[in-house]
């Protein structure tokens, strides 16, 4: 059941890199600027070609994570903090931009991350799952 998850998973990065997370990598390179919410904080808003390189990113790292934890949850932890700090680099343009979808994407990550560090792999992939599915619907709506 595992191995076939993790399948599922390898097969949706692959195809998030076709579908253009990868390559979305040369579009803009417009400085980021600052938006402020109503609440008073600002978050850095990026072009759309940077948002669609960093949900690749943020998903290669995820799927690199979910592998590592299967000999050294040390070391997938680790990538799990490296992909939260990309995620940072450009998760306030999609917060500015499409709030539900932004919950969404948080959802994704928190489950994924909790997945890792508590060792249940099934959850693990189904916050990745979830956050693939979710980035499909945002870059659609948001094409770069």
């Amino acid at each position: 059941m595992l191995k076939r998850s993790l399948s599922k998973v390898a097969m949706t990065v692959t195809l998030c890199l076709t579908a253009g997370f990868g390559l979305a990598a040369c579009g803009s390179s417009s400085p980021a600027a600052t938006e402020t919410t109503s609440g008073g904080a600002q978050y850095e808003v990026v072009s759309d070609a940077d948002v669609a390189s960093g949900l690749g990113a943020v998903t290669l790292l995820a799927a690199r994570a979910q592998a590592e934890s299967a000999t050294s949850v040390e070391t997938a932890k680790a990538t799990v903090v490296e992909m939260f700090d990309k995620w940072y680099e450009f998760e306030g343009t999609i917060r500015v931009t499409d709030q539900p979808l932004y919950l969404e994407l948080e959802d994704g990550l928190a489950k994924f991350k909790i997945g890792i560090q508590n060792s249940q792999p099934e959850k693990a992939v189904a916050g990745l799952e979830f956050f693939t599915a979710q980035s499909a619907k945002y870059l659609a709506a948001h094409p770069a």
